[in-house]
């Protein structure tokens, strides 16, 4: 298994992980959505490492879409 990457960015309030790691010819990466201290959301995703890039992406694209609906959700309504 190859060493795990990860970045962390703050969207919406929202901390954000995205880690990715190649284990044989398969390519994995997680995200993790945190608000505060709890964690509120994990997509993951695997396949092969010729789709790595797009799989990344997908996964990257999704946290943000998840992060900005929770955000939008969880404000308080008149």
């Amino acid at each position: 298994m190859n060493g795990v990457e990860q970045k962390s960015f703050v969207h919406r309030g929202h901390r954000v992980t995205v880690a990715h790691w190649t284990h044989g010819a398969k390519f994995f990466v997680r995200a993790e959505i945190r608000r505060g201290a709890a964690l509120v959301c994990v997509l993951s995703r695997s396949g092969a490492e010729e789709r790595a890039s797009k799989l990344l992406a997908g996964v990257h694209n999704a946290a943000i879409k998840w992060a900005d609906h929770h955000a939008a959700m969880s404000k308080p309504h008149d």
